[in-house]
């Protein structure tokens, strides 16, 4: 059997924030009746940053093969998949800030006329428990 030589191989963090192949092998090996291959991965849990929303997180792991031809195999083309429940990390600081615009002259349900003047008012709140800096800017839309 052929196997590759990993010897050279480097061991490099490699940050994984979504799917993302990390290692391919693209020399085929040959695997003769009782061939075997095995692979070892080591994972180092990071503290994760704050949430906006907690949610349970979880590390997957799956091997998938490529065969030439590709249709030879009769076992499966991909490994089992082993799923790590991760802890979960904080709630980020946060704000909640607001905006209500209403129209308080002439009453919102009357008939406007020509030159005849229109009165809104917009709140702005922050309805904490962050303090937040914010802009805003004023329209008149025509």
């Amino acid at each position: 059997m052929l196997c590759p030589d990993t010897s050279t191989y480097a061991g490099v963090t490699v940050g994984i924030t979504s799917y993302q192949p990390f290692f391919t092998f693209t020399t085929p090996i040959e695997f003769t009746p009782g061939g075997s291959i095995t692979f070892e991965m080591e994972v180092l849990f990071l503290d994760p940053t704050c949430a906006i929303q907690l949610a349970n997180l979880e590390l997957s792991s799956l091997i998938e093969l490529t065969f030439i031809p590709s249709d030879i195999n009769q076992s499966s083309d991909s490994s089992n998949i082993i799923t790590n429940p991760l802890p979960q990390g904080n709630l980020c600081d946060m704000t909640d800030l607001c905006i209500t615009t209403i129209q308080t002259n002439p009453d919102p349900l009357a008939e406007i006329n020509w030159n005849e003047e229109v009165t809104f008012v917009t709140t702005i709140c922050n309805m904490g428990p962050e303090d937040a800096y914010m802009r805003f800017f004023l329209q008149n839309l025509t």
